[in-house]
């Protein structure tokens, strides 16, 4: 691991992140045998814990929702990221055209409110050539991956995670009391009580 130091006037470390490596050993079968070892690198996390963050499909085709529904897609998000506060949205895109709304640039899309949106343009072709010409006639058939990415990601960044499939897509509940997700607080407020 590299060292890390405590840079005072800037108030951050400097330096690699601190990591743990680790080895998780299972038995492959049950007849025995040698375990098959899986070699795990966990990275500390330096930054608040997000409240509520949502997950996309691997959305597709916006010019033709564009035509129909011309708002469709900023409604969607300033509904979510602006009026619930949501904090953080994973953005999937099966074929690169949501890149231009979202107003994207490596590192720095925009977003409502004090949110953030991280966009996964095109994002079969991060999993394989095969993925990338099975999505061109079945766009959605990468999804299961891009939920599992972001569920995964966000295990150590977010309290809470929604899969929002798509613009179609709203959360609501009714609210009890004021909160910064409206009804979704109390619902979360619930959850966090039982866990």
């Amino acid at each position: 691991a590299a060292s890390r130091r405590r840079d005072h006037k800037a108030g951050a470390f400097v330096g690699a992140p601190l990591r743990l490596h680790a080895e998780i050993g299972f038995w492959a079968d049950a007849g025995g045998g040698a375990p098959a070892v899986v070699p795990l690198e966990l990275c500390l996390v330096e930054r608040p814990l997000l409240e509520l963050s949502m997950c996309t499909m691997p959305l597709y085709g916006l010019r033709e929702l564009q035509q129909e529904l011309p708002w469709a897609l900023e409604d969607w998000l300033e509904h979510h990221l602006g009026v619930l506060g949501m904090d953080h949205a994973e953005v999937y895109d099966a074929d690169g055209s949501f890149g231009g709304a979202l107003g994207w640039q490596p590192g720095r899309p925009p977003a409502p409110g004090n949110a953030s949106i991280a966009y996964h343009s095109e994002w079969p072709a991060t999993l394989s050539a095969a993925m990338v010409d099975l999505s061109r006639e079945h766009p959605s058939c990468s999804e299961t991956w891009a939920y599992a990415h972001c569920l995964t990601k966000h295990r150590a960044l977010s309290r809470w995670v929604v899969i929002l499939h798509s613009p179609d897509e709203y959360l609501e509940a009714p609210a009890v009391s004021a909160g910064p997700f409206g009804g979704v607080s109390d619902v979360l407020e619930r959850l966090r009580e039982q866990t």
